[in-house]
């Protein structure tokens, strides 16, 4: 089918020759991701409200970080 949309000179029987292909791929391969990530996350006890969206953004409107007593060392 590609050899034959590519070798065509005439739009319309390229057009079809690739509509014919594409339709025998959508039958025959199984659906793959075309791409994936590793995700890494880190966590502080002191940081608060932050959301994070599985598609992998954060919004930090309502971050904040909570104040805490230092320890001195003597």
């Amino acid at each position: 089918m590609l050899r034959k949309a590519l070798s065509s000179q005439q739009l319309a029987s390229r057009i079809e020759a690739y509509e014919e292909a594409q339709n025998i791929l959508e039958k025959e391969l199984p659906i793959l991701p075309l791409a994936s990530s590793l995700r890494l996350q880190a966590y502080r006890y002191d940081i608060k409200g932050l959301v994070l969206s599985p598609f992998g953004n954060a919004s930090f409107a309502g971050v904040s970080r909570e104040k805490h007593e230092e320890v001195k060392k003597p």
